[in-house]
């Protein structure tokens, strides 16, 4: 394991042992930055305006990405987020008013908000069940039918009795992950109806979209959608790849940036049990060149294959503050909060709908130092060559970007 000692210098400011200081203020003379993303999952529309207003926008983040905005299943669970059943603004996580809020409040404070996107499927439900459910906003909905919005028609039926095979193209992007109602989307309505939600989102400011479980939709049905959506919202699609599948990665980076999954694994793998000084030398693997990067998700920090903050702390600073540091990709800084299970939502105690005060249970994590301290290195050195790298023993890296910044991990 990497012991956490990081540390920068922009001309004569410094940091060391996962700490990080104010930069001085300098701005390059072709600023190049893409900015950096804050994810901060489940958190509340009222919390993550004021998250915003207070600190996002001051500590120099570019995005914010808010988990699914739309009405969902009900449940305490956090995945209940991710199965819609109508396109109303209308979750867990607040009304459309609230939603709205967030958008004015984040674009005064400097921050473009990101929404996680929904549009692979559905909810999941039992089909021998023929009674009616109620969602978060009351649309009233029932395995493959949906109140106002979608019927039989529109949603596919591959048998998958042993589940996904993810070695056969068909099953994985026609079948129902975990009984999802997986929507027809080489189907003209669907498209239709998918890309008037993203417009009717950007019209609300939205300016830019996850695509959760894209590699289960066709690269090419997602183009049909946002080649109906007038403007250009920035987009970053989640494929995970997976050894030996036919669904690739590459597939889908037409559509914008693409989640490099394979770089995940790799983190975990040297911050943990290797040598970061393979790190350096990514290029080689051959991934993806436009790429959105991260240490973790939600999903990852569940599945055992990513740092997780709740196990190794100071190696997630340590990364993240390399994902950061290092010229690949545009960095997402993942926030979440205290669970006991897999399938915990988050707190939803009182005002405790995400913050930062002492005895919160959400974890903060975009707030710590040695990440916070990196954001500001992360913006002010984007386009920046790197250069002079020293290697020690591994595990102890050192680079310049460009001529007056430097970076230090170990």
């Amino acid at each position: 394991m990497v012991h956490c000692r990081i540390g920068w210098s922009l001309v004569a400011a410094s940091a060391a042992f996962c700490l990080t200081y104010a930069m001085p203020t300098r701005t390059l003379e072709t600023p190049s930055a893409k900015g950096v993303i804050a994810q901060l999952f489940s958190w509340h529309s009222r919390s993550v305006a004021v998250e915003c207003q207070n600190f996002l926008g001051p500590a120099d983040y570019k995005y914010v990405q808010v988990s699914p905005p739309q009405e969902h299943v009900l449940g305490s669970q956090w995945w209940t987020a991710y199965q819609p059943v109508s396109y109303k603004i209308a979750s867990t996580r607040g009304t459309q008013d609230e939603f709205t809020a967030i958008i004015e409040v984040c674009k005064n404070a400097g921050v473009k908000v990101i929404v996680d996107l929904v549009l692979n499927h559905m909810s999941a439900h039992d089909d021998s069940q023929a009674t009616l459910s109620v969602g978060t906003g009351g649309t009233k909905y029932r395995h493959n039918w949906y109140e106002g919005l979608w019927d039989e028609d529109d949603f596919h039926y591959e048998p998958a009795p042993n589940g996904i095979d993810y070695m056969v193209r068909r099953s994985v992007q026609w079948a129902g992950l975990f009984n999802i109602a997986d929507l027809a989307t080489e189907k003209k309505k669907v498209r239709d109806r998918l890309a008037q939600f993203a417009q009717d989102l950007l019209s609300m400011g939205v300016e830019g979209f996850r695509l959760d479980a894209a590699k289960h939709i066709p690269a090419d049905d997602l183009k049909e959608v946002f080649g109906r959506v007038k403007g250009e919202p920035y987009i970053t699609v989640e494929v995970v790849e997976g050894a030996g599948e036919p669904i690739r990665p590459e597939e889908y980076k037409d559509l914008g940036e693409v989640q490099e999954f394979r770089y995940v694994r790799e983190l975990h793998h040297r911050f943990l049990h290797g040598k970061i000084e393979a790190l350096l030398h990514i290029e080689r693997n051959g991934w993806i060149e436009n790429a959105n990067t991260f240490v973790t998700n939600h999903d990852t920090e569940r599945n055992g294959e990513a740092i997780a903050w709740a196990s190794t702390p100071d190696s997630y600073i340590l990364a993240n503050a390399w994902i950061l540091g290092f010229p690949y990709g545009r960095p997402t800084i993942y926030s979440g909060y205290q669970f006991d299970n897999n399938d915990a939502g988050p707190p939803r105690d009182g005002l405790d709908e995400g913050n930062c005060h002492q005895n919160s249970r959400w974890n903060c994590e975009h707030r710590h130092p040695g990440i916070q301290g990196m954001v500001g290195f992360y913006n002010e050195v984007s386009g920046e060559d790197i250069n002079g790298v020293v290697t020690l023993g591994g595990n102890r890296v050192a680079f310049n970007r460009g001529t007056f910044a430097y970076a230090f991990y170990e």
